[in-house]
């Protein structure tokens, strides 16, 4: 409709103009009324020809390299149009409809100065390129998006404007072009000082803070082909004269649990929710780089539960959870840790990563420190933004053997993260 009406809109205005030039050459009857009248008649034709000119039969690709990226990261996209009709165009401006997930900036660790300023990242995206195309059937736009924040950006509508030379005629098309850009949470080296081991004989704490996996001997067995070399016991194949290997009892990581607050509440600061998702992935990352096994769990609207390891294939389904989540509407997130805490078996090592302390949550931690070894929770927020309560909240949590690590701007600028457990 509204096209429409701006189709009748521009024939109207340069058929008046053609006809209060004819009239005023009527009237005048001179060389340069007539002339005026003639010389603008061609222009009419163009501007007719230009007004009726099919724009919908154009073909509009976004070529897209690099579907997969990481936040913070730089994409170049390549547009080409292709016309059947090479009807002479004075000019073409091709503008990208960004979706609302673009309007924000990711500078990576830099963003994290402004975690008292969350708005400082918003911004509003724009793309216009002008060509000039005249009788060309293709046309290219190249043009480079910087710093993508993190998301699932679904890029699907190409607008395209053009007229003629004198602006009297102005169309515009709408073209349907839809592809996916997917920008996994930024990977922040993290530095872990201490480190909770677990195996037969109890739990104990390794200052050294290795990951890695080691092997204590339990036994002896006879040897089977792809055993190591240096797993021989020389001993005993002397003595049961044949090979015998050393059987090992594996002492493995510590279990871990991730848990990460993808709950909203009141006056939330984005920016810190964000630091939490780069939080969660680059601890997990960090663990599973060393051979432990760790379940990530994030509560929210609903809670989806990760199982991840160094071999299992489901890493990259765990980025682009993470890549797509928000903090959404939900139960408060106290409840919702209780409850999921009540259905899990006994953990080691519990860490909770968030970005609200309140009573409730409190609470909660009191009944699942009975279900665990060692809690360690993650608070990250604003220097200016922690309240009176919460610095509370965290004497009273240490005091009950619940490690809190804040997590600040001061920190979280800072490369590699030191987190003390």
């Amino acid at each position: 409709m509204k096209g429409k009406i701006r189709f009748i809109g521009n024939f109207v205005l340069i058929t008046l103009l053609l006809c209060g030039l004819y009239f005023y050459a009527m009237f005048q009857g001179e060389f340069v009324s007539w002339f005026l009248f003639y010389g603008y008649l061609p222009i009419y034709i163009y501007q007719i020809g230009v007004l009726i000119y099919p724009m919908g039969g154009w073909q509009v690709t976004r070529d897209l390299p690099q579907a997969v990226i990481r936040a913070g990261d730089r994409v170049t996209i390549t547009v080409k149009v292709k016309r059947s009709i090479p009807f002479p165009l004075y000019y073409c401006i091709l503008e990208e409809v960004f979706p609302q997930t673009m309007n924000k900036i990711d500078s990576q660790f830099d963003k994290f100065n402004y975690l008292n300023e969350p708005e400082h990242v918003v911004v509003k995206r724009h793309m216009k390129k002008v060509r000039f195309p005249w009788f060309r059937r293709v046309i290219h736009v190249t043009y480079t998006i910087d710093q993508v924040p993190r998301g699932e950006h679904e890029l699907r509508t190409i607008r395209i404007r053009t007229g003629d030379l004198f602006g009297f005629i102005k169309k515009e098309q709408l073209f349907h072009v839809e592809n996916k850009l997917t920008a996994y949470p930024s990977y922040r080296p993290i530095q872990l000082n201490e480190q909770v081991m677990s195996g037969d004989q109890g739990a104990h704490s390794n200052q050294s803070f290795s990951f890695k996996n080691s092997n204590m001997v339990s036994g002896i067995r006879e040897y089977v082909s792809g055993d190591k070399y240096s797993w021989i016991d020389w001993k005993q194949t002397a003595r049961n004269n044949k090979m015998m290997t050393k059987e090992f009892e594996h002492e493995r990581s510590t279990d871990a649990f991730v848990i990460l607050d993808s709950c909203t509440y009141e006056q939330i600061n984005l920016l810190a929710f964000e630091a939490s998702v780069e939080i969660a992935l680059s601890f997990i990352t960090e663990l599973v780089k060393q051979g432990s096994e760790v379940d990530l769990l994030t509560v929210g609207d609903v809670s989806v539960p990760f199982s991840i390891n160094h071999s299992s294939g489901n890493i990259a389904d765990m980025q682009l959870h993470l890549a797509r989540i928000e903090p959404t509407k939900a139960r408060p997130f106290a409840t919702q840790l209780a409850e999921e805490m009540m259905g899990v078996n006994r953990r080691s090592f519990v860490l909770i990563i968030t970005t609200h302390l309140d009573q409730p949550f409190l609470t909660s931690i009191k009944q699942i420190q009975q279900r665990t070894n060692r809690i360690l929770i993650l608070f990250i927020q604003s220097t200016a933004r922690i309240t009176a309560e919460e610095h509370q909240l965290i004497v009273e949590l240490e005091s009950g053997h619940t490690t809190v690590c804040l997590l600040t701007e001061k920190e979280l600028v800072q490369s590699p993260i030191e987190v003390s457990l």
